[in-house]
Formats: structure tokens, C-alpha cells, sequence
């Protein structure tokens, strides 16, 4: 059970980089600190961190150890971006126990991994009202409910990221839509799932942008439209969601909510592809094979196949297979030529 909190934790702080710990003040040292790292002015910035932190500002010297960890402070240095946090945790700053956290749970250079310690800082963060902190709680505790028991006990999870989205945090109005859709600790109710989506969507989520085209395209929680289904599809790709970018180059190659076109369809599968994306390759490739919106060229379908496959893409391996039987040597040798620039470092 701990190894599978200490993933969780791992992973999901990661999501979150120094600095998301919440709003700073609008004005006094941090203010201006901020503005000197804006203008490129890092010695400034650091100078008024670090008089800030000698008249025990707590909420400085977590910024400090934030500057220490990406870089505007000189070197990234997480050891001594840990000893600022400590600081700062010790002043009350309920953003550095996130930050101290995860630093505790990743162990990057300098710095001794200490997963006990870091479950505490979190549940502290999260108890001082720090929404990201919130969150994060509530899905550890999501990776220790007992899914195979009678009754798995989704409760406390939930009031935990229940509050983070009630703070507006988009990854936490995003997991309410799952909460709501399924009824975890509580009756399902797919439209305030969505209302939740919407929320997160607003917010910046990407995934909720997604999300709300699945929804329109499914009449999910609300009337179907396939046309706003793919405005939702464009939104989210414009933000670089591969996801999307495929779901929008389907859209676009089969005409629904949008005017048939395969060269727009190409270019979101490529860009999803480019991001390594399985079902990006995949739908590319189906492009290349059939010749559409481009010229057919086996050669880089059966690559883009083969990537796809390699990814666990059962679908990809059976086109794969099937083109196999069909390339020619000069096909085949083109083919490896693309695989073989995918995989050299």
C-alpha cells in the first residue's frame, strides 16, 4: 500500500511545478520580486527574497526554495531549495509544506526521500486550505481504498477534493466530473458532471475541454451537438491536448460538426503523433495508407503502424501485420529508415 502511495504522490506533485502553491500577496517583497524575475532581473529578485526571508517572511523563502528548484536563483540546487522550504514551513507557509513534500517524495539530488514525512506535510498543507494540497490528498487516499472489498469507501476522498474544487482548482473540478458520473459517495449525476467540466474547462483544463466534446458528442449530461463537440475538440488541441488533437482530426475526417477536410485531419493527427501519441500515429497512418488528404505511402504508414504497435496499440499491430505482407523490398527498407530516426537518441 505504500508503494502505491508513494507513486501517486510522486507523480502527481511532479504535475505540479514550484510555484502552484497559491497566489502570493499583491504587493510587498514578493510583488517585487516577481517583477524582477519578469524583467530578467534574477539578482534583484533573489535580493528581495532573500531581505524578505531575513525579517521571517514565511512566504519568501518558500518562494526562494521555489527559485532555488527552476533556476532564477542560479543553479537549481534542490538541497538548498529544501532548506528554504524547511524554513518556511516552520513560519506556517502552507504552500511549502506542498513544496517540501514533494521534494521528500521524489528525492532529487541532495535530498533524502522520506515518505512518511511528506504524507504529513501534505495532510497539513491540505488542512490549511492549500487546494492543490487538497487535492493531491484526496487522491492518495483514492489509492488506498480497498476496490476489492464489499464496499469501497469513497468518502473521505472525495470531501477532500471536493474542497479543492470548491477553491476553483481545475484538476479538482476535473476529477468531481468522475465523482459525480459515477456516483462515488454519492448519487451518480452526469449534468453536474458536467457542470463540473465546464468549471474545469473554464479554468484551463485541457482534458476538461476534451471531456466536454466527448460529452456533447455523447449527449452526456446534456443535448448532443457535434458542432459544439468540436469547437470543445479545437479549444483543448489549441492548448496541445494530444487527445483532442486527434478527436478533432476525426471530426475533421469524417465531417462531423465540422466540413470534411483530411489535410486538417493530417496535420492534427501529425501533431499528436509528433507527441508520441499512439492513436495520433495510428490515425496517420490510416491516412498514408489510404491516401487521403496526401499521397499513399506505405512506407510511412507501416513506421507509423509499427510505432503505435510498440506502444501496446493492438490495433496498430494488426494493420501493421497486414501491411507487412504487402511492402516492397524498397517500401520495407524506407520504412525502417524512419523507424531506425525515431530511435536513435
Amino acid at each position: 500500500m505504500r508503494s502505491a502511495a508513494a507513486l501517486l504522490i510522486a507523480i502527481a506533485l511532479l504535475a505540479h511545478a514550484a510555484g502552484q502553491g497559491g497566489p502570493a500577496p499583491a504587493d510587498g517583497p514578493l510583488a517585487a520580486a516577481r517583477e524582477a524575475f519578469a524583467r530578467g532581473d534574477m539578482d534583484e529578485g533573489v535580493r528581495q527574497l532573500e531581505s524578505a526571508v531575513a525579517r521571517g517572511d514565511a512566504a519568501a523563502a518558500n518562494a526562494l526554495g521555489e527559485a532555488m528548484l527552476d533556476g532564477r536563483a542560479g543553479e537549481p540546487s534542490p538541497a538548498v531549495a529544501k532548506r528554504h522550504f524547511e524554513t518556511a514551513v516552520a513560519g506556517g507557509d502552507p504552500a511549502a509544506h506542498f513544496n517540501l513534500a514533494t521534494l521528500l517524495t521524489t528525492a532529487p539530488g541532495g535530498v533524502e526521500r522520506d515518505l512518511e514525512r511528506a504524507r504529513f506535510l501534505l495532510e497539513v498543507a491540505a488542512e490549511k486550505g492549500h487546494a492543490p494540497a487538497q487535492f493531491e490528498f484526496g487522491r492518495l487516499l483514492e489509492s488506498e481504498i480497498d476496490l476489492d472489498g464489499p464496499a469501497p469507501d469513497w468518502s473521505e476522498a472525495r470531501s477532500w477534493i471536493e474542497r479543492a474544487a470548491t477553491a476553483g482548482y481545475a484538476p479538482a473540478l476535473f476529477a468531481m466530473v468522475r465523482y459525480a458520473d459515477a456516483g462515488l459517495a454519492g448519487g451518480a449525476d452526469p449534468a453536474r458532471g458536467t457542470g463540473y467540466c465546464v468549471a474545469a474547462a473554464k479554468g484551463g483544463s485541457a482534458a476538461a475541454m476534451n471531456e466536454m466534446g466527448l460529452r456533447y458528442q455523447a449527449g452526456k449530461g446534456l443535448r448532443p451537438d457535434n458542432v459544439a463537440a468540436a469547437g470543445w475538440f479545437l479549444l483543448a488541441a489549441q492548448h496541445g491536448f494530444a487527445p483532442a488533437q486527434v478527436n478533432l482530426g476525426k471530426a475533421y475526417a469524417e465531417g462531423d460538426g465540422l466540413r470534411q477536410d483530411y489535410d486538417q485531419a493530417g496535420q492534427q493527427f501529425a501533431a499528436a503523433a509528433k507527441a508520441g501519441y499512439p492513436p495520433g500515429e495510428f490515425m496517420l497512418a490510416q491516412l498514408f495508407e489510404r491516401g487521403l488528404g496526401t499521397e499513399a505511402d506505405l512506407a510511412k504508414a507501416f513506421a507509423l503502424y509499427t510505432r503505435a504497435a510498440e506502444a501496446g496499440l493492438a490495433e496498430a499491430e494488426e494493420r501493421r501485420a497486414a501491411l507487412d505482407t504487402t511492402l516492397t523490398a524498397e517500401q520495407r527498407a524506407a520504412a525502417e529508415a524512419i523507424l531506425a530516426q525515431r530511435r536513435d537518441p
